[in-house]
């Protein structure tokens, strides 16, 4: 970010030599690349006489370098939206480790491993504090949670 808080004038504004960090115009990254692309939304801050040196209006504009004064200074927040669970091959489902999707016969006294994947919709991760339980329609079945991984 452009800051003025220098340490050989210490005066709060930026003054000739002293270190800065240059940042570009804001945007929202949708598709969380870390990347500007043409289809996100940005500000845009006027250029030429206002003081943002090489600024075209109405285009992004990446770091240029050099200090302007008048560059607004942010921080980038990543904010993830969440739904409910969502059942289907591409969110949450449950898939035998071995077999893969469909039905699996478990032999009496054998077990089987299953994986369970739990999304939204958009394949984010559910808020904190969601609950998961499985249940069988077998009586005699024996459900145990073995391990567990979240991704952030």
């Amino acid at each position: 970010m452009d800051a003025g808080a220098g340490v050989s004038g210490a005066n709060g504004v930026y003054d000739l030599g002293e270190t800065f960090t240059d940042i570009p115009e804001p945007f929202i990254d949708s598709n969380d690349n870390g990347a500007h692309d043409t289809t996100e939304l940005f500000f845009d801050w006027p250029g030429g006489a206002t003081g943002v040196q090489g600024a075209t209006a109405g285009v992004y504009n990446n770091a240029n370098t050099v200090w302007d004064a008048r560059i607004p200074i942010y921080r980038n927040v990543n904010l993830v939206l969440t739904g409910p669970p969502h059942f289907s091959n591409n969110t949450s489902r449950i898939q035998s480790a071995s077999a893969g999707f469909g039905d699996v016969d478990i032999a009496p006294g054998s077990s089987a491993i299953f994986n369970v994947y739990v999304s939204d919709i958009n394949m984010n991760t559910l808020i904190g504090g969601t609950k998961i339980s499985l249940t069988s329609d077998e009586s005699a079945a024996k459900i145990t949670w073995v391990g567990g991984a979240s991704l952030s």
